[in-house]
Formats: C-alpha cells, sequence, structure tokens
C-alpha cells in the first residue's frame, strides 16, 4: 500500500480547501456566480473593469457592510433597515431563486475599497402567454456618484440584458425610467414604445 507523502496531503487539503470556499461563495452570493462568469459578454466587460480594479458579481450577504445600502440611497428611499433585515431579505430572496430564478441583482465591486460602485437588478415574471415565457424587467440601476461618467452604467445593464437573453431566456426585458434617461437606454439597445401608468400607495 502506497503512503500518501506530504506534497499529496498538501494537494488534497488544498482540493478540500477548495471545495469548501466554493460551498460558502455558493451560500454567500445571491445567485451563481458561474451565471455571470458564462454570458457571451463577460470577457470583455470583466477586462474592462479590470483595469479599473472594479469586479461585477452577484450581491452577497456580506454586502451589508459593503455599502450597498447607502448605494442605493443615491437612487430612491431606502430608509433606515437593520442588519438583521437586511439579512432576512437577503435569504428570502435566496430561497426563492433555489426553487425558480426570480431575483439576479448585480453589483460591481471596487477592489481596493471593498465598496460596491454599481448595481442593478434583474427581475422575472412567469407568463402564460407566448407559450409559458419568461418577461424580464430591469430595476434599480444606480452608480455611485463618484464613479459617474466612465460608463459603468452601461456596463452593468449590459450584463442585465445578457442574463436576460442567455441565462433566463427571456422573451422581452422592459424598465420604467424618467424621461431624462430615455437617450442613455436607447443607445443600449432599448426602444420607447409605451407609457408607464402606476398608482402609488402612500407608503414611501
Amino acid at each position: 500500500m502506497k503512503l500518501s507523502t506530504p506534497t499529496d496531503i498538501s494537494n488534497k487539503f488544498k482540493g478540500m480547501q477548495s471545495l469548501v470556499n466554493q460551498s460558502m461563495d455558493s451560500e454567500n452570493y445571491l445567485f451563481a456566480r458561474d451565471k455571470l462568469t458564462g454570458l457571451s459578454c463577460w470577457a470583455e466587460i470583466d477586462a474592462q473593469l479590470k483595469t479599473h480594479n472594479l469586479q461585477a458579481r452577484p450581491l452577497k450577504r456580506s454586502d451589508f457592510d459593503n455599502g450597498y445600502l447607502e448605494l442605493l440611497a443615491q437612487l430612491t428611499i431606502v430608509g433606515e433597515i437593520t442588519r438583521e433585515e437586511f439579512l432576512s431579505r437577503f435569504d428570502s430572496m435566496k430561497l426563492i431563486n433555489e426553487a425558480i430564478e426570480h431575483y439576479l441583482v448585480v453589483v460591481i465591486e471596487d477592489l481596493e475599497t471593498k465598496k460596491l460602485i454599481a448595481a442593478s437588478t434583474l427581475c422575472l415574471e412567469l407568463k402564460f402567454i407566448h407559450r409559458c415565457a419568461v418577461r424580464a424587467r430591469l430595476e434599480e440601476v444606480v452608480v455611485h456618484e463618484t464613479h459617474r461618467g466612465k460608463r459603468i452604467g452601461e456596463k452593468i445593464v449590459r450584463i442585465i440584458v445578457c442574463l436576460a437573453d442567455e441565462v433566463c431566456k427571456s422573451y422581452k426585458i422592459s424598465l420604467d425610467c424618467t424621461d431624462e434617461l430615455l437617450k442613455f437606454y436607447e443607445r443600449n439597445g432599448f426602444t420607447h414604445r409605451s407609457n408607464m401608468v402606476s398608482v402609488r400607495f402612500d407608503r414611501y
């Protein structure tokens, strides 16, 4: 019987540690990271972001400490949210995603400061129309005020559109935006076709 050498043991330990790290990452991410790395647009966008020491990835449980809520507050009203409330909502969204993909939140992290500088959400709706198709909605696109004008918004929108098409097989993706942002989205492949109407309830 061949005895394991120290090198063999070290290699086995590294392999086990890699599996543990992958499992921990899977638990921490809102959805599997390989859904991003497998996109046709990923290599190009990832390389462009790396030149600025930035990285796109799924939202993580630890992003409560990485400025996610503060980033959203530059877009709309967030309110006072405790760590427990954040983690509870994160876990609820992840549980839904484990049954069927519905909440795909993509963020861009500054690898030097470990803070989030951009984010967007892809929400999915299951339909009976179009042969039980999936409709995608682009939500909560925000770039930190210190990083605007660097075309980061275009990159995160492109990632979301690729996710909706290639991973989620949606028949269309749409969003609501102000008139001031129409040109931005039209430059990124969206078409202005209809008006949005809504009923707002007096909560926020």
